[in-house]
């Protein structure tokens, strides 16, 4: 199935855009706000860049494994995805890239986890899960290739790492967009 990929550049604030289109839980509602916008842009009483960019398959998102052996990850241990440093700590974490090393397996898991996804950087590259004991899989926001160039690192034997990147994503969008500028000078 082929994908399409539509930005829409506009003066309006992020505040005002997602007030507008972040009917996520009511598509209905949410296509007929996006007609509108469309249709205001078109009409001219909104300015507006719209690039179109078209792929020939679903694009699918790259990821990677972490696995943790609980007795080997010490304090001071690190984990980087994207150039963002983690650091394993054995008491309360300091700040926004430090995470715990407690009581057992699950909870170390638990614990990069939330770090990963609460991080005001990576929260807005990947997401973080677990499907397994002692597993931590990281998976790109963005599907498509571009995710397969967010690389990952580790300084602990504690750690064993799918890849040094992260990777099996695919499709997207391919080639430059077509870019149509609407009252814009």
């Amino acid at each position: 199935m082929a994908s399409v990929v539509l930005t829409i550049k506009s003066g309006e604030s992020l505040a005002d855009m997602n007030a507008k289109l972040s009917q996520s839980g009511k598509p209905k509602v949410f296509a007929q706000e996006l007609a509108n916008y469309i249709q205001a842009i078109k009409g001219g009483s909104k300015t507006a860049v719209v690039e179109y960019q078209a792929a020939s398959a679903d694009p699918v998102a790259a990821s990677a494994t972490n696995t943790l052996v609980y007795a080997s990850v010490a304090a001071n241990d690190t984990f980087t995805i994207g150039g963002v440093v983690l650091t394993c700590t054995t008491s309360a974490p300091g700040n926004e890239a430090e995470f715990r090393k407690q009581t057992d397996l699950a909870t170390l898991v638990a614990n990069l986890i939330a770090t990963i996804n609460a991080h005001s950087t990576l929260s807005q590259v990947v997401v973080a899960s677990s499907g397994s004991a002692g597993v931590v899989t990281i998976t790109a926001l963005q599907k498509g290739v571009v995710g397969n160039f967010i690389t990952i690192s580790k300084s602990s034997s504690g750690m064993t790492l799918s890849g040094t990147a992260l990777a099996s994503g695919a499709g997207g969008v391919v080639g430059a967009a077509a870019s149509h500028a609407y009252g814009l000078a």
